[in-house]
């Protein structure tokens, strides 16, 4: 298969995990290596159909900065493929501990490795059932998805003083402007924070990304009406670059997402272990090539 019609694949996946799909990507565009000059455009075009993914924009970033369009390619995989964020967040937690958790893959992952905590997920009904498969009589029933319900139990657990919950949210995209959190995340944050429960957000291999990046991110997000992100300049979608524009038309509006405030994270879970927020993305280094960033 070329390497472009393994991108045009790319470009049509639906729903799929981001580590996978960021992998994907940078085998594809290794294949581009004996025509660089087609690297720039097949990368804008992949954030085009995946702005949600920032493990996308961090292969894309260092793709373009490479000297060496293969072997940046298989490290940035292998990067993705043995991303020890949830060994990392397992070990995090105290022994016994209350968890509140979205049922993500990361936290999923990690809660797996912990028979000793009691846990609560919070999730869509699809992504329950995959973790209360996984996880099995470590789970006690899952809290709704109603925000009212939400500030119900979160404000039953904030009174139980010796027993307060550690809320773990997973991070769509984190720098130091912020961290942009999507679906029913949102709804765990918002809860937490009013019922005064400090939040540890989850962020994995490619997920903190430097201030152009994540701010290029964000400003790609905020195209569509129905996102929830503040900032919403009007962008051009652009269109060319010898793929065919009516056959890869996005069908779904981004996410409806939001960014918190570094301030309102206690710790970070990186995979390289968890940190204060506020020490963690003080500065996020990284390449942020103009190409990704300029608005378009």
């Amino acid at each position: 298969m070329h390497a472009i019609d393994r991108l045009r694949h790319i470009a049509r996946s639906g729903e799929i995990d981001a580590n996978e799909l960021a992998s994907e990507a940078a085998y594809a565009l290794a294949g581009l290596a004996s025509e660089p000059f087609t690297l720039v455009p097949a990368c804008q075009r992949l954030l085009d159909f995946h702005p949600a993914c920032a493990p996308l924009w961090w292969v894309a970033s260092h793709m373009l900065g490479a000297t060496d369009i293969h072997d940046e390619a298989y490290r940035l995989i292998d990067a993705l493929e043995s991303d020890p964020t949830a060994a990392e967040l397992a070990v995090s937690f105290d022994s016994g501990a209350r968890v509140v958790a979205d049922a993500r893959r990361t936290v999923l992952r990690a809660l797996a490795a912990r028979p000793d905590l009691e846990v609560a997920l919070v999730g869509a009904h699809y992504d329950l059932r995959r973790g209360m498969r996984l996880l099995g009589d470590l789970v006690i029933p899952p809290l709704g998805l109603v925000a009212e319900d939400l500030d119900d139990e979160f404000e039953v657990m904030a009174s139980d003083g010796g027993r307060a919950p550690v809320v773990v949210i997973e991070a769509v995209a984190a720098g130091p402007d912020g961290i942009l959190v999507t679906g029913v995340s949102q709804e765990i944050a918002a809860a937490s924070a009013r019922a005064g429960l400090p939040i540890d957000v989850v962020a994995g291999v490619g997920r903190v990304l430097p201030t152009p990046l994540f701010s290029a991110m964000v400003s790609r997000l905020s195209q569509s009406a129905a996102g929830s992100v503040t900032r919403r300049p009007q962008i051009a979608r652009p269109s060319g670059y010898g793929w065919d524009d009516a056959e890869l038309l996005a069908d779904e509006d981004p996410p409806d997402c939001s960014v918190l405030g570094v301030d309102d994270v206690r710790f970070l879970v990186e995979p390289t272990g968890r940190r204060l927020a506020r020490l963690a993305l003080r500065r996020v280094g990284g390449p942020a090539p103009s190409e990704l960033c300029r608005l378009r």
